[in-house]
């Protein structure tokens, strides 16, 4: 069946739905047991079921009792929702098929931003953000659909929530948690801790610290490191909470996170299964900070807020030219320094009346410190004549010759006015508009040099001419200076929903949403003249322009069984224009952002979740889409390798099923849990390669489907749980991401293989 005949299905099971619910007189009745679960996605407090939009909340007690740990978990869990990851690199969530690029690359900014409480964390550069530790984390909401209004230009496809759990003043509190797992005979480990100290009657300290060590299943056949892959994390949050008086209060916080990975968990089939090779391991240190001042104020006719964050992260990749055949060692290493200053001063008012609203003020600015070095052995340089060290002193390289460095500074400034308002038309009838009305300025600058022979600004060069073209000298060059642009555009999005609170338990709402994302400079690129060989060679633009997204959406949001089971559906149709897409020149791999022409995107959510019975929750969610390029220009499709009718990077059928059972075994409590996700095929890219039109890619595939089966078994005694679990109990090997390098090869990455382990946890 088709992807639109099934979203015809789909509509018609919602509107026959629609309307048995709201003539059923079950749905009149009070009582149930589900709890009530309160977001903050309009950034006031509010019952999930009367949003009018598509959230997806994950609790505290959730991520705890269900073992959510990952990106990866939280997808699994959330219809609309998907991760992908290179270990550490170019990791991005995607929703509803909007993705950051065709080639999974890093020029271009990611299309969802992660936040933490106010803070947005995410870079198109640093992937250290998407990983935070979430031991202690309150709630996770997940709001699918562009939140350009309320949450800025980062917020293409939608937003990540991290809610962390505030301080208490009414007692002293403390939770622990211990596991110990095996993957493939590797050891897993996992520490967390918290406890919350009242101070006195108006001040708490939160104090969170946690340990992670992940055990690897990949080796390196060069290097015979196996695993080749451990990943190792570790952080602490502290949070002081002041209430000042009856109408002020005050939160001070901090987070450190560090985490490293000593390869890639991705490999090469050709080689085997689980195994790579590359002449050294390619190894991810990063760590992050992050510095909160929230001030609140009540006016009684509304709420005065203020916060103040500092984000300052560092991630580092060091890798080598694996698996190509060269007669020496070279290297390469990246790093970037990233600093953001985010301030927003919202005023909200108070739900009283018909009339409700939220205005602020919002500025962020981010600086991007990015350097790359090229590396080789020093007998290398020696025997071409070539004089030894650099001008970079490079941590973890010092026994080897610097060749090539560069050094890269953006600026991005970003300035705001928003607000959303809305009107109780009648009681049951409310209509919201939103706007933001703001500014994208940035600067991006250059400096270059090192001891190399052709041009010292190009690396390319450098390989092509020197290493394997035979060159037979190295020559010192300075560094040298290039100011690429500096820039401001306009950054304005709107959204206009309508709400129908047809009873106390069935809510329609309809909601149009405007999304857009920043333009990237190309300076490095546009430095290289335009091949005079090859006459199809792509002209490369200094600055991208910004793609927008306007989505339109219709929904419902309904509980049934006297308020034990919730279900929500959403149908979706998605017109994206001007994609911004990692893009390559084919005579000189110049790589730069391209605009690469308009997609249109079409599906339908489906959310269940409850009580079917005393002691028996079940939870499910489905997702159909279909997604694809329906315009572009002979130039768009050769920078980007698309074509009109390829597909976008995300599966067109996505579910999951959960279930869980309580009992009572010898006076214990006992609780089974099992969940099995589906995931459709997804395409790995473009199906063309960048440079020319219509020639096909030869590294291009389509990922095969797959699933993924996890269950646990946990008993309640007392203050202390225990649970045993299983994930990927099936040990199901199928790709979900594969990374193209250019057109080298294809490197894959899997579930984890089947992984066991025991969980120990309490809380006072």
């Amino acid at each position: 069946m088709s992807i639109n005949m099934r979203l015809i299905g789909a509509l018609q099971f919602f509107l026959f739905t629609a309307f048995a619910l709201i003539a059923s007189p079950g749905f009149a009745q009070e009582g149930g047991n589900l709890e009530e679960i309160i977001v903050t996605a309009t950034k006031r407090e509010e019952r999930l079921q009367d949003v009018p939009m598509s959230i997806s909340v994950l609790g505290g007690d959730e991520i705890v009792s269900r073992g959510i740990e990952s990106p990866y978990d939280i997808a699994r869990r959330t219809a609309g929702l998907d991760f992908q990851s290179a270990s550490g690199l170019n990791s991005q969530y995607i929703i509803r098929g909007v993705s950051m690029s065709a080639s999974q690359g890093t020029k271009v900014d990611k299309t969802v931003m992660v936040y933490l409480d106010e803070m947005p964390i995410t870079s198109s550069l640093n992937d250290v953000q998407a990983h935070l530790n979430l031991y202690d984390i309150g709630r996770i909401e997940v709001l699918k659909g562009p939140q350009g209004t309320l949450f800025g230009s980062g917020t293409l496809a939608g937003t990540v929530r991290l809610i962390s759990n505030k301080p208490q003043t009414d007692d002293f509190d403390y939770s622990l948690k211990a596991e110990i797992g095996s993957t493939g005979g590797e050891t897993r480990k996992r520490l967390g801790g918290m406890a919350n100290f009242p101070l006195n009657d108006s001040m708490a300290l939160r104090v969170v610290g946690y340990m992670n060590a992940e055990p690897g299943y990949v080796t390196n056949s060069r290097t015979g490191a196996s695993p080749a892959d451990d990943y190792t994390d570790e952080g602490f949050r502290a949070t002081l909470g002041w209430q000042v008086n009856d109408d002020f209060k005050m939160r001070l916080g901090y987070v450190y996170h560090n985490q490293e990975l000593d390869d890639m968990s991705l490999f090469n089939p050709d080689v085997a299964q689980y195994e790579r090779s590359s002449f050294k391991p390619e190894s991810f240190p990063a760590d992050v900070k992050y510095y909160n001042l929230t001030l609140e104020y009540d006016l009684g006719f509304a709420t005065l807020m203020s916060s103040t964050n500092y984000l300052d992260s560092f991630s580092q990749q060091n890798n080598h030219l694996g698996g190509v055949p060269l007669p020496f060692d070279f290297g390469i290493s990246f790093g970037n320094a990233e600093t953001a200053k985010v301030q927003e001063i919202r005023l909200t008012s108070s739900d009283e009346g018909r009339f409700t609203w939220i205005a602020g003020w919002f500025s962020t600015e981010r600086e991007n410190d990015f350097k790359q070095v090229l590396h080789t052995s020093d007998a290398y340089v020696e025997s071409k004549g070539g004089v030894i060290g650099g001008l970079v002193d490079e941590p973890g390289y010092a026994d080897n010759a610097f060749i090539y460095g560069s050094y890269r500074k953006n600026l991005s400034i970003e300035k705001a006015l928003f607000a959303e308002l809305s009107y109780d038309i009648t009681p049951s009838l409310t209509g919201t508009v939103g706007f933001r009305k703001g500014t994208f300025e940035q600067d991006d600058e250059r400096f270059a040099g090192g001891n190399c022979c052709w041009d010292s600004r190009d690396p390319v060069n450098f390989l092509f001419g020197v290493v394997l073209g035979g060159g037979d000298s190295f020559t010192p060059n300075p560094y040298r200076g290039d100011l690429f642009g500096t820039g401001e555009v306009d950054a304005d999005t709107s959204k206009f929903s309508l709400a129908w609170q047809v009873n106390d338990n069935v809510n329609l709402y309809g909601l149009v949403s405007e999304g857009w994302r920043a333009p990237k400079y190309n300076g490095v690129a546009v430095q290289r003249a335009v091949s005079t060989v090859d006459p199809t060679d792509i002209v490369i633009n200094l600055l991208s322009e910004p793609d927008s997204l306007w989505n339109y959406e219709v929904g419902m949001k309904a509980t049934f069984l006297d308020g034990r089971m919730s279900s929500n559906i959403s149908l979706f149709q998605i017109d994206w224009t001007e994609i911004q897409r990692q893009a390559s020149r084919r005579s000189d791999l110049a790589g730069f952002v391209a605009n690469g022409g308009d997609a249109e995107i079409s599906g339908v959510e489906f959310e269940l979740f409850g009580a079917v019975s005393e002691g028996f929750n079940v939870g499910f969610n489905a997702t159909v889409q279909s997604g694809e390029i329906v315009s572009a220009s002979a130039d768009q499709q050769a920078a980007t390798g698309s074509e009109l009718g390829a597909s976008l990077v995300s599966p067109d059928f996505k579910a999951s099923l959960f279930l869980e059972k309580y009992a009572s075994i010898g006076g214990k409590e006992v609780v089974l849990r099992g969940d099995i996700q589906h995931v459709g095929s997804i395409p790995n890219g473009m199906p063309n390669r960048v440079g020319q039109v219509g020639t096909p890619n030869p590294l291009y595939e389509m990922q095969d489907s797959y699933q993924n089966v996890n269950a646990s078994i946990g008993w309640n005694m007392g203050d202390w749980d225990l649970q045993f679990y299983g994930e990927n109990i099936l040990d199901n090997d199928s790709y979900i991401f594969v990374l193209s390098d250019g057109n080298l090869s294809n490197r894959y990455g899997t579930l984890r293989p089947r992984t066991f382990g025991v969980r120990v946890t309490s809380a006072r």
